[in-house]
């Protein structure tokens, strides 16, 4: 048994309630003031001391009618509590620090961190069991340099100069019309005559990628009793979930739907696409870094290269 589990044995080591209730005793002089700081009553620091007195069989406190006094063994002892808790102390407030330094947060859209960022955090934590991850999802552009957020998720509607921020372009999307597989409808079918599920768009602006500019860019007509079938969502992912759920043909995002055409879930019903934005990885432009920073920001590199089906210059 080595010296720290002996000492944790020591039949003569009082519990550190004890210690607790002694040293804020000690340094008000007050048993009161004690009970104050610790949230106890008066009569529960006394019962504290008392019980320790009894263990060390040493008298600490010289008891007055309005006042205590330490006594002479009860000054060594609060010399050594004094420093040790406040060793503990600074213990604490270490560990509090190195957790801070390993907690990040990343922000993306609703959608975003719903079909593609969430089902990812697992596979992150196990990958990067010492780093702690918060998400932040907002349709509004979280300022990095605010420190409310470290690593965003963004979509623009053209590549542009960012000197402000440390920007990694990871490629331009693709809006293509995609339907739930029980629909049973055919790639490349004329499937224009079934209900079309629109949404609107709230990350983007100059760009109007919708079922409208799909329509006119492909020729491609639309009778009014046709469209008067159409749903139309307020969010994206509201439309993602209708189409899954066979409501109508969706024009949604490659990138956030591969996961999804993968396992089977929607198809792809045309080649006949629109161009989306230019997604990009980004964190403030600071330096040096701590490694674990760089671990993450490497990571969802890696990881949104491999997996988000991206189309690049």
């Amino acid at each position: 048994m080595d010296k720290y589990s002996s000492s944790m044995n020591d039949p003569r080591l009082p519990p550190l309630s004890m210690f607790l209730a002694f040293e804020a005793a000690a340094r008000h002089l007050s048993f009161k003031l004690a009970a104050n700081e610790l949230a106890l009553s008066p009569a529960a620091i006394s019962h504290q001391i008392r019980n320790l007195e009894a263990q060390l069989g040493v008298q600490l406190f010289e008891r007055q009618v309005r006042q205590v006094q330490l006594t002479e063994a009860g000054k060594t002892l609060a010399h050594f509590a004094q420093a040790g808790i406040s060793e503990l102390r600074d213990g604490i407030a270490a560990l509090e620090r190195h957790s801070a330094r390993n907690r990040f947060t990343i922000t993306a859209t609703s959608t975003f961190t719903a079909l593609w960022l969430t089902p990812r955090l697992a596979k992150l934590r196990q990958e990067n069991p010492s780093i702690a991850v918060r998400v932040l999802a907002s349709e509004e552009l979280i300022n990095l340099h605010t420190h409310e957020a470290d690593f965003a998720f963004r979509i623009f509607a053209e590549k542009r100069d960012q000197s402000e921020l440390d920007i990694h372009w990871l490629g331009q999307d693709e809006m293509i019309p995609v339907a739930s597989p029980n629909l049973n409808i055919k790639p490349d079918s004329d499937f224009h005559s079934l209900p079309f599920i629109h949404f609107e768009f709230k990350n983007i602006s100059k760009h109007d990628q919708n079922w409208e500019k799909w329509l006119r860019i492909h020729k491609i007509r639309r009778r009014i009793n046709e469209a008067a079938a159409d749903i139309s969502f307020s969010d994206e992912f509201h439309a993602y979930q209708a189409a899954i759920a066979g409501q109508g043909v969706a024009l949604l995002s490659r990138a956030l739907v591969k996961d999804a055409i993968d396992r089977g879930i929607l198809t792809k019903l045309s080649e006949k696409s629109l161009p989306g934005g230019f997604m990009a990885l980004v964190r403030r432009n600071e330096s040096p870094r701590q490694r674990t920073e760089k671990a993450l920001w490497n990571w969802l590199l890696i990881e949104a290269q491999t997996n988000l089906s991206l189309t690049n210059d």
